[in-house]
Order: C-alpha cells, then structure tokens, then sequence
C-alpha cells in the first residue's frame, strides 16, 4: 500500500501510513523505504524525502543502495535556504549512516567536502578525508583535490599543505594539473610576502614540472605569479613565462595572462615601459582583445594619453575600462551572495542591498538601483520599545 501510494504522488498518505505501522511497533523493510525516497527525489519532495530516510535510520534499516540517501545529501549540502547548517545537516546525515555501518560511497562524501570547501571551510573538508580513512571508505583524486580548492579559497596553508603530502603519496592514483594548480594557489594565498619567506607555491610548481605526464596551463601561470605582482619580480615572471608558454607544453596565452605579465612590469621599480608596451603588442598581434583590466593597466603605468594613443593605433578605442556588471551567484550552502534573479530580501534601516534585477551593490540611502533603475526592496525598520523607569 505504502509504495503505491508513493509510485502515485500521494506522499501524505504514505507518510500516514508509516506513522500508523511505527506507533504499533511494526518496522518496514528497506525497498518500501527505498521506494519512498526514490519517488520523493523525483518529486523534489526534499522535506518528505529527508523524513523517510531519518525513519529508516532510526528503525536501524540499512540502506541497500547509495540511490536512497545520495540524492537527499547532495541536496542538503548544496542547499540555498540557508549558511552553514544545511552543511551540518548533510554532515549529521553522513555520521548517522556510518554509524548504523553503511559504507558510504566516495562521491557522496565528496558533496560535503565540495560544500565546505566552496564556503572555504578547508579544516572541515579535510576533516572528512580523515574521516574516509577511520570508517574504511578510500578518497579518490575528486577528494583531495576540492580540499585543496577549499584552502585555497582559505587561504590556509597549513592544510594545503597536509593535503598535498598526503596526495603525493597516494600509490592509486597522482595529481592532475588541476590539484597542482589548487594546491599552488593555496600557498600563493596563504604566503604572500615571499620576499621574506620561502616561496612555498614554487616548491609545488617545481614538483609539478618533474613530471612529465602533467602539462602546465594557464591557471598555472596565474597561480604561481599571483605574489610576484607585489615586489614586481618581472624577470621571474619571465621565467615562468618560457617554462609555461613553451613549445613543448603547447599552452596559449590569453588575455588574462597578458593581463598579469603587463601588472607585474607595472609594479616594478622602476616601471618596464618599453616590455610592458611590447607585451601590450604582443596580444594584438595574437589577435587577443583587451578588455578593461588592460586598459587600467596601462593608465596606472603609463598615463591616459599613452594608453589613449596605444589604443588608437590598435584599433581597440572602444574598449572601456568600466567593469561590466556581473550576477552574483550563491555558492554551496546558501552563501550571502545570493543569486540575483528573482529574490526578495528583507533590508534592515542603514543597510547597503543588492539589486535583485542586476545584481549591482546600491549604497543604503539608494531608493532605486543606480544601473536598472529597479526599486529598493522592502526594509524592516526596527522599533525600539520605551523603557519603564
């Protein structure tokens, strides 16, 4: 009756049906369980769906398929309705069933781990690598390399650099460019003034480049001269640029590598005009189109009549260097940046808002958004009460 009753989208019934059976002390078998959830997912009946399964766990049900709780975990950890405890609730899901002895699959893990590690929680993330390791279940490359991505959202060294020992030691399976590259990153990010400390990111980088199976792209070059730009090290750069850009690599330069060798001889002392303008030549003759980074880059390093003049002569006059407006997507969790189409925020008094038709950051006294003209949401003002002496 209870599956019936599910295959038609009657969930209510079915969840009525349950009730009645557990309150007289009956337990239903795991393919009744398994059809529930099954139909609630397909549904996107999310909350009936998290109520079977929590039955099922409470009568002590295993799970016979990774079909019955995956869905429901990736769905709670990705979830927008709010921050970090629909996180939880997908980490509460996950203990719950290594407790009853399920063995959880990897990739179903690797939803947590990806959760944390977009809301840059890389301790957490890391944490259920170990996890993995005390309940039996292996990582996989995915693991370890969304931890690393986490750090270096993080900017935690420290864990990133755990996480990549552990990897490279690995005997399964190795890095890939992308775990390099994130692994780089964290480092850039974590140790910034390599002028007084050892440049840890370019350990990784010079690890990465022993091996031969592993091609260097352009996120590499990005990562690795991220703390360059500070102390504006071009001759490293240049460096980096040969081993990268290389023949034997075969990878192309883009506009925001270009963008990063003009930035990094705009920030040396004293500025390298002449390399900075030949790198500027260089990506037209490539058939490259600025955009407004570049356009910035060569006022703040050579004035607007040079840029003005440069850009004449390219034909790229019309490029401006005003930002283009960009939506602002929510991340894992239900991040405070929230997507910007079709959302209506409740403001408090003296709070700066987004727009929820363009996604431009309006200032607090803004009564309609400076780019779409759409009106301020509605606000809440706040009420004190008077106090009794």
């Amino acid at each position: 009756i209870i599956e019936a009753l599910a295959k038609e989208n009657q969930l209510q019934h079915a969840q009525r049906w349950v009730l009645r059976l557990r309150a007289k002390g009956y337990k239903l078998d795991a393919k009744t369980y398994e059809a529930c959830v099954i139909h609630c997912v397909r549904n996107e009946d999310w909350s009936h769906a998290e109520e079977f399964l929590d039955w099922q766990l409470r009568d002590r049900v295993l799970p016979k398929s990774k079909l019955v709780y995956s869905d429901v975990i990736k769905h709670v950890a990705y979830s927008k309705e709010s921050r970090m405890n629909r996180i939880c609730l997908a980490e509460n899901w996950l203990r719950r069933l290594f407790h009853l002895g399920v063995k959880v699959e990897t990739s179903v893990i690797n939803f947590v781990i990806d959760a944390q590690a977009q809301m840059g929680q890389a301790a957490r993330a890391r944490h259920w690598i170990v996890q993995m390791r005390k309940y039996g279940v292996k990582p996989n490359l995915d693991s370890y390399r969304l931890c690393l991505q986490g750090c270096a959202r993080a900017s935690d060294g420290k864990t990133t650099d755990l996480t990549f020992r552990e990897l490279i030691q690995e005997k399964d399976f190795s890095p890939d460019i992308r775990s390099y590259n994130a692994a780089i990153m964290g480092m850039a990010r974590a140790y910034k003034n390599i002028a007084m400390v050892e440049d840890q990111a370019r350990d990784i980088y010079l690890h990465m480049m022993k091996e031969d199976r592993v091609v260097p792209n352009v996120a590499t070059f990005m990562a690795v001269t991220r703390n360059l730009v500070i102390n504006g090290w071009w001759e490293e750069m240049e460096q980096y640029r040969k081993e990268i850009f290389s023949a034997r690599t075969g990878t192309k330069l883009n506009v925001g590598a270009y963008n990063r060798i003009m930035l990094i001889y705009s920030k040396a002392f004293p500025v390298q005009a002449k390399r900075l303008v030949a790198a500027f030549r260089a990506m037209i003759e490539d058939k490259i189109a600025p955009n407004h980074q570049t356009v910035q880059i060569l006022e703040n390093a050579l004035g607007w009549q040079a840029r003005k003049s440069l850009l004449l002569q390219t034909g790229n006059e019309h490029v401006s260097s005003t930002p283009p407006l960009r939506r602002l997507v929510s991340r894992a969790g239900g991040n405070a940046r929230q997507e910007a189409e079709g959302i209506r925020m409740r403001l408090h008094e003296n709070q700066p808002y987004i727009c929820t038709a363009c996604g431009l950051y309006n200032m607090a006294n803004a009564l309609r958004c400076g780019a779409c003209d759409t009106p301020k949401p509605a606000v809440i003002k706040q009420k004190t009460k008077d106090r009794e002496d």
